[in-house]
């Protein structure tokens, strides 16, 4: 285990690099250290946060170590990856400004403050797949939320100096809505797939483990049903579309916090 704080915290420096070096880049036009550097670094540092991964979750040898610190950097570890999956494409490099820290703190968290095992299994079928699966729906839907973010603060900034740094670096609103409405549209597809996975526990001792994230799962899912449903039939978009990805992000942390709570 010694080796686990050199690598989170090169990890880190990694991500806290790549950080600096877009902000910079945001805002300082003369600048000339190409971003590519940045993402590079923030490539690698993924790669080193998943072998970190490997150490908090599957240390012990004896299972899997899913406490909420090590869930909480393994859904950041998704995201990043997630987002940098996306830079190939989509115009999201303002997300780093947000993901990458994010991804850094949860690292040092969950290394430097660990917590008892809340969840420990040792089935390497359905459960984990299900598990897996359950991140990625959190992580990408978690993507959409800080997109909205940006989003928002666009739009406000829009209003109140459309001249400005920020507006002036970010894509233009129709490109971020639909770069949203993306990210949302592929974690519902996945958060659907959880659902689906999650009802086969119902009848296994897992169930009570699963059923509370299950309910708050599934009301998180019909408020992303209702917004892609509101943006095809109505054309939703702008504060509307912000409000109910907000919206359903909250239910969804709600279920994922709410199920340790109710385990304790």
């Amino acid at each position: 285990m010694h080796t686990l704080p050199l690598i989170s915290e090169s990890a880190m420096v990694l991500y806290g690099f790549a950080t600096i070096l877009q902000a910079t880049c945001f805002f300082y036009k003369k600048w000339t250290l190409p971003i590519e550097v940045g993402v590079g670094c923030a490539w690698i540092g993924n790669l080193l946060h998943l072998l970190a991964l490997y150490f908090l979750i599957e240390g012990s040898g004896e299972g899997q170590n899913l406490s909420l610190p090590n869930m909480f950097t393994l859904v950041a570890w998704i995201q990043t990856l997630f987002l940098l999956i996306s830079l190939i494409q989509l115009p999201v490099l303002g997300l780093i400004l947000f993901i990458l820290p994010i991804s850094a703190f949860s690292l040092w968290l969950a290394v430097h403050f660990p917590q008892p095992t809340l969840l420990y299994t040792q089935e390497p079928g359905i459960e984990i797949g299900h598990i897996l699966l359950s991140v990625a729906a959190f992580g990408l839907l978690g993507i959409a939320a800080f997109q909205a973010f940006l989003i928002a603060t666009q739009e406000f900034l829009l209003r109140k100096t459309p001249l400005g740094t920020l507006t002036a670096l970010l894509p233009p609103l129709e490109i971020m809505e639909r770069t949203l409405f993306l990210f949302i549209v592929m974690g519902f597809i996945i958060l659907s797939l959880v659902l689906g996975s999650g009802f086969l526990f119902l009848h296994t001792g897992f169930w009570y483990t699963s059923s509370f994230k299950l309910i708050m799962s599934l009301a998180s899912w019909l408020f992303f049903g209702v917004l892609l449903l509101g943006r095809y039939r109505y054309g939703w978009r702008g504060k509307t579309l912000v409000r109910w990805t907000f919206f359903g992000f909250i239910w969804m942390v709600s279920a994922y916090l709410g199920k340790y709570a109710f385990l304790e």
